[in-house]
């Protein structure tokens, strides 16, 4: 336990002083970490931080009618983002709201726990009784309940109604609701971010389990070192430029090494298209840094950082120490998607829909997948939409009957004639018989070899994503084509509708479709 400073022996000056640093402290959160934890070398970054939570705060104290309810945070390891977002300032936060409640969780539950011990310790702690509790001037001090509980779950004590919990994410959040969310580093380390099943577990969890736990006018905190495009952060800002319903984060992207002017955005349109590749690219370093200057000088100086940058891959650096995640291959579809609103979509088009089939519905399975595509008189193609899902045949021939009773009647559809899926062809022609067109498509050549018509329209500026919430995960799948996996279905299903839109013309002899790419 820390000393415990008192006014009782000191000076009438100095006792001026205590009390107005302690009056400091409870307004301002830096303030408040030099106060409670002397230790804490607090950093340019760390007041930035501090300028980020404090709004947290604000938001959360207002209701949502000041401040700023959405944050993601994301700096290299290793420099105080725990101590601080996650124990200093849940422990001021509760001081100044102790009515309320907040959920701290992390990648497991030993971290979380940790976390919320940490925050129960600077409330036990003299110096904490002096900006908030019984030796401070508010009206109704703050401190721990008595029976404190589990690190797992505690609460303040009486009057006060708030409280704690902590849980590892993909747990349970038990109890009562939350004001305040704080997520610390969802994933443990790559293995788990570069793991399709781990990071839809983490998504799964997000939005079933926390995201239900939290109050009107509460505000989430995700602070977190980048592993890949992909990761919670990089789903959520993706979210933000293809959904317009989504929550809009404000970021805070630290960079171990200032980055260079060509790394910058140029402006707002260049930094919204990176969010579709789950990317944020500051305009301006947040600290005004010069390039190449470091982001802790003192603790991590210049030289090191590049001494550690010459010995790890580069990938690695990219992500964890300058927060630019790259997917490890690609680069088939160079120049980035062309998004534009429904109402930009010329009229008259002819629609065609290529579906291609899961054949299980397990976890690791591919999606059944079906795109929906036409081409304008300029040899521009639309994609309107892909709809996908993973279940095995007889579900997914349910939803194919289902859908083509809700979308439009003259769009033409096809599907993949190989395998299992001949027999599945010869039954939907049956079940739609009268009501739509649905053809064989046999698939030539190699995957990569079949997307290459769409790569020529793409270099061409010719390829137009119709805006809509499959959008993220379409252009996912572009930036790490041709990569096998989990990322083929929205390309394998956009070239094989391409596909039947060029053997539907061959063989009704429809003439003036451009068939650009096809050469």
């Amino acid at each position: 336990m820390l000393a415990q400073p008192t006014s009782q022996a000191l000076s009438p000056e100095a006792a001026k002083r205590e009390v107005a640093r302690r009056e400091l402290a409870r307004r301002s959160l830096t303030a408040f970490g030099e106060y409670i934890s002397p230790w804490y070398s607090t950093q340019p970054f760390h007041r930035l931080i501090d300028k980020e939570l404090e709004d947290i705060e604000r938001y959360v104290r207002t209701r949502g009618r000041q401040g700023n309810g959405r944050l993601i945070i994301n700096m290299p390891p290793q420099n105080g983002k725990s101590e601080k977002a996650s124990k200093i300032f849940p422990a001021w936060f509760l001081g100044r709201n102790p009515d309320d409640r907040v959920i701290i969780a992390s990648y497991g539950s030993e971290l979380a726990f940790t976390n919320s011990a940490g925050v129960r310790a600077y409330i036990r702690d003299a110096r904490y009784a002096n900006v908030f509790g019984e030796r401070s001037s508010v009206d109704l001090p703050v401190g721990l309940d008595s029976e404190q509980g589990r690190v797992g779950g505690w609460d303040l004590g009486a009057p006060h109604r708030g409280g704690l919990t902590a849980a590892g994410v993909g747990g349970p959040l038990t109890g009562k609701g939350a004001h305040l969310a704080v997520i610390d580093d969802p994933f443990k380390d790559r293995s788990e971010a570069e793991s399709p099943a781990a990071r839809r577990k983490v998504l799964d969890w997000w939005s079933g389990v926390l995201v239900q736990r939290l109050r009107q006018g509460a505000a989430i905190v995700l602070l977190m070192t980048r592993w890949h495009p992909d990761d919670l952060a990089g789903h959520l800002l993706k979210e933000m430029a293809f959904n317009p319903e989504a929550d809009k984060y404000r970021v805070l992207s630290l960079p171990a090494l200032a980055a260079e002017p060509s790394q910058l955005a140029k402006n707002e349109d260049d930094q919204r298209a990176a969010l579709s590749e789950g990317l944020w690219l500051n305009i301006k370093d947040p600290l005004g840094r010069q390039p190449g200057e470091a982001l802790w000088p003192g603790m991590f100086p210049r030289e090191d950082r590049l001494r550690a940058k010459a010995n790890m891959a580069a990938y690695d650096w990219e992500a964890l120490h300058m927060q630019m995640p790259r997917p490890r291959t690609g680069g088939f579809f160079a120049r980035e998607w062309r998004i534009v609103e429904p109402s930009e979509v010329p009229s008259g088009l002819q629609w065609f829909r290529h579906w291609d089939l899961a054949t299980s519905e397990s976890a690791r399975a591919d999606y059944t997948c079906g795109a929906s595509l036409a081409f304008d008189a300029n040899g521009v193609l639309y994609i309107r939409d892909v709809r996908r899902w993973r279940t095995a045949w007889p579900e997914s021939r349910r939803n194919l009957v289902q859908l083509s009773a809700e979308v439009d009647p003259a769009e033409i559809w096809g599907m993949e004639h190989v395998s299992f899926q001949l027999a599945a062809v010869q039954d939907m022609q049956r079940e739609l018989a009268g009501r739509r067109s649905f053809y064989p498509v046999k698939p030539e050549g190699s995957k990569q070899e079949r997307a290459l018509p769409l790569q020529n329209l793409n270099d061409m500026g010719r390829v137009v994503l119709v805006r809509g919430a499959w959008n993220r995960d379409f252009v996912s799948a572009g930036n790490v084509f041709p990569r096998q996996g989990e990322h083929d279905d929205e390309i394998d299903s956009v070239t094989g509708a391409m596909q039947l839109q060029r053997e539907y013309d061959q063989r009704h002899r429809v003439r003036g479709r451009a068939l650009l790419g096809f050469a």
